[in-house]
């Protein structure tokens, strides 16, 4: 079975380009590494939101694979928190029928 998330973030005004810009020199990238395929992203502008899919195959379940991710030295390299960019998270686990 794949185990997808849905993650959508209500992005500060204002930084938009900024973090889109990060997402794919960094977040993905990172995630790429732990197995993660990124599915998205994509922008609803108007409304400061920005939406994305990471898709997982593999041995670990979601919250393993992601553990793993969070705890790599790939995420630490990022740089920067993304919460400084995000003031809202909502986020779904989704599973393939």
């Amino acid at each position: 079975m794949t185990t997808a998330e849905l993650r959508i973030y209500q992005i500060r005004p204002g930084l938009m380009a900024e973090f889109v810009a990060r997402f794919h020199s960094d977040i993905a990238p990172a995630r790429r590494a732990h197995g993660f395929e990124i599915i998205g992203p994509w922008v609803d502008d108007a409304a400061h939101t920005f939406v994305w899919i990471a898709r997982h195959e593999g041995g670990l379940a979601w919250h393993e694979a992601v553990a793993a991710y969070y705890d790599s030295p790939e995420r630490r390299e990022i740089g920067f928190d993304p919460m400084d960019f995000i003031q809202g998270v909502e986020a779904r686990l989704l599973d393939d029928v």
